[in-house]
């Protein structure tokens, strides 16, 4: 925690800002799930907005050929996490979220979670289907407790 409690109360309406601009920037469907493109329209890699670039789950659904010049767009684990983490971290400073963790939870466990293959997998947006790379963001709603605890299913 950093040591000057105004300075981080002076921060907390740039942090709203932010989270809230992540929700209108890259959740386009509105589902609470955020999308993350492997390549811009200038050709530079906008996958890097959630740290993890060119992970094999963009090339899932081209036949898991690595080609850097398609564009593929994913709603991501990684990204969708640190977004659920913000708003946690806002919602503790007393900052009212509209419940909006508690969706974006829902949102992961649903659509995300394979319970089969008991992992968390990234999603094509428009077909809702998973790409099923085991990559080290699939542990990332554990590390972020966005998942329930209580709840053996995960």
């Amino acid at each position: 925690m950093h040591p000057d409690l105004k300075f981080l109360e002076s921060l907390l309406p740039k942090m709203e800002r932010n989270a809230y601009g992540i929700l209108d920037w890259f959740d386009a469907d509105r589902d609470g799930l955020v999308c993350v493109m492997s390549r811009s329209a200038d050709g530079r890699g906008a996958h890097s907005h959630a740290g993890m670039e060119f992970q094999p789950s963009f090339f899932w659904f081209n036949e898991s050929k690595v080609d850097t010049s398609r564009e593929t767009v994913l709603e991501r684990v990684d990204f969708t996490c640190y977004l659920f983490a913000a708003l946690q971290a806002l919602e503790s400073a007393g900052v009212a979220t509209g419940g909006l963790p508690a969706w974006i939870r829902d949102a992961v466990c649903s659509k995300m979670w394979d319970p089969e293959r008991r992992f968390f997998y990234s999603v094509e947006p428009k077909s809702d289907r998973r790409a099923l790379v085991e990559e080290s963001a699939g542990f990332f709603p554990h590390a972020f407790r966005l998942v329930p605890r209580e709840d053996r299913r995960y």
